[in-house]
């Protein structure tokens, strides 16, 4: 009788395990797992600087997203970032998290912008399935991915791009209103104003690029059009 006890113990504990397991399997969802790459870009003309920027997958997870060389006002309209890599195979984007201002029109904007899943998940699939892939640097080696690549136009417009080799969706193009910033949106190792706050972030904005942009450089142009 006490074996039998036992053995009902042991059963009901491989069996909670293996239904564990299982769970764990299906929540990570690794069939529906891939390795990408995301960087953002802005026009020379109308620099930027973000402040918060990720996508935020199906189960919740966020995806880091690269902003270095957009925060050091070295990027260009629709420029790739020359190194793509990850360190993990992650779940497609669902949303957009994005917070920055523009240094042209003085404006705050922040987000979370829905992404077009379904269509995302066709055009990925089909760009793996016709060996169209980027390369993308994974634990040291190349590994089969894609690039997706965020562009901050002006006046608030917001494009991506989904990219593998030599293959180029544009997957959103979107409008978000500036916002009227509160402390968190200013604050960077102490409070500020939001005029303290641009003039420390744009900082290091060349004096020339400045000059241009005050003379009118490419006043009225519509990045929001790009293809």
């Amino acid at each position: 009788m006490q074996l039998n006890r036992i053995n009902q113990f042991y059963i009901i504990v491989a069996i909670a395990l293996i239904g564990f397991h299982v769970y764990r399997v299906i929540q990570y969802r690794a069939w529906d797992r891939y390795y990408y790459f995301t960087n953002i870009c802005a026009p020379a003309a109308y620099p930027v600087y973000v402040r918060d920027a990720y996508f935020i997958t199906g189960s919740g997870e966020m995806s880091s997203i690269r902003d270095m060389e957009v925060n050091s006002f070295q990027t260009s309209w629709k420029e790739d970032y020359f190194f793509p890599e990850t360190h993990e195979k992650e779940l497609l984007p669902e949303k957009l998290v994005l917070k920055y201002v523009s240094y042209r029109d003085q404006h705050f904007y922040r987000d979370t912008i829905d992404l077009p899943v379904d269509s995302i998940k066709k055009l990925v699939d089909n760009i793996i399935l016709e060996r169209k892939a980027a390369d993308i640097y994974y634990r040291g080696r190349d590994v089969p991915g894609i690039h997706f690549l965020i562009g901050i136009a002006n006046d608030g417009h917001v494009l991506v791009w989904l990219k593998g080799e030599e293959v180029e969706h544009l997957v959103l193009r979107t409008h978000i209103q500036p916002i009227i910033p509160n402390e968190r949106d200013t604050y960077h190792g102490k409070p500020m104003t939001a005029p303290a706050y641009i003039k420390d972030r744009f900082m290091v904005l060349s004096d020339s690029l400045k000059a241009r942009m005050q003379l009118g450089w490419e006043a009225g142009a519509h990045y929001r059009d790009s293809l």
